[in-house]
Formats: structure tokens, C-alpha cells, sequence
């Protein structure tokens, strides 16, 4: 059954925790589906972190943060990308804590090459959740 279309009262929630990244910091990942919205943390921290909500229409995904640091733009990147990618026209609450990598600030190749891991290993935990468009298995 497809934990996007359950019907079960009061809501579907789905966890797993791996290590992600090239450090492999363990990162707990969380969804749950409400009537009408999918609340997803992820945390390598514990905590909830910045709270961000993307709004799916159609195809395109608009994003606003409503708690925390707006001034870190990966965390609506995530809120948008993700949600473009959700079998559902659900609105997405994003509540992210992230640490930041043990890189040089000065080197944004290293920085950028630790936040696609990351992302990526995010994208692959959610497959494995069942909660990501069949067609999007290959990206």
C-alpha cells in the first residue's frame, strides 16, 4: 500500500535513521501524513530546526520559511525539490537541523559536494520509504 494514499486514522508515520553524507553523520528521517499535509524532519541534531513549507501546484513548488534561519537557502532548495517529487498534491512542512560539515568555509566545492550527499542519501532514505514517485527512482 502507498503510505501517500493511506487512509489509516489518525496518521501514517514512517521513520528510519542511517548515516548520510560523506561523513556519515546518523540522520534521522520522519514523515508523517496528515489529511492535508506531510510533515518530514529530517535531523542530524535531535532537534526540529527550521520549519519551512512548500506549496505544490502542479508542477512547480513555491516555498516560505515560517520558523528558524531563513537565511539558509538549502533548506527551502530541500522544501521544493522534495516536494516536486511527492505522489501528492500535499502541502510539505519541512523541519530541518542539519549540521554543518566539518570543511573549510573558504571551500565551496568541498561544502557543496557534502550538502549532494546529503541530499541525495535524503532522496534515497524517502524511496525507501515509500514516499517518492515511482518514475523518480533513477534520479
Amino acid at each position: 500500500m502507498n503510505p501517500m494514499e493511506s487512509e489509516s486514522f489518525p496518521v501514517t508515520t514512517a521513520q528510519l535513521v542511517r548515516n548520510m553524507g560523506t561523513d556519515a553523520i546518523p540522520t534521522q528521517i520522519i514523515v508523517s501524513v496528515y489529511t492535508n499535509m506531510i510533515y518530514l524532519m529530517i535531523t542530524q541534531t535531535g532537534k526540529v530546526g527550521t520549519l519551512t513549507m512548500a506549496k505544490k501546484d502542479h508542477l512547480l513548488s513555491e516555498s516560505s520559511v515560517l520558523l528558524g534561519d531563513r537565511s539558509n537557502l538549502l533548506y527551502s532548495v530541500y522544501a521544493n525539490h522534495i516536494s516536486s517529487l511527492l505522489a501528492s498534491q500535499k502541502t510539505l512542512l519541512l523541519a530541518c537541523s542539519l549540521l554543518k560539515p566539518a570543511i573549510d568555509p573558504d571551500n565551496q566545492d568541498a561544502i557543496d559536494s557534502w550538502n549532494k550527499a546529503v541530499f541525495d542519501d535524503v532522496l534515497s532514505g524517502l524511496k525507501e520509504l515509500g514516499f517518492l514517485q515511482p518514475e523518480h527512482d533513477n534520479e
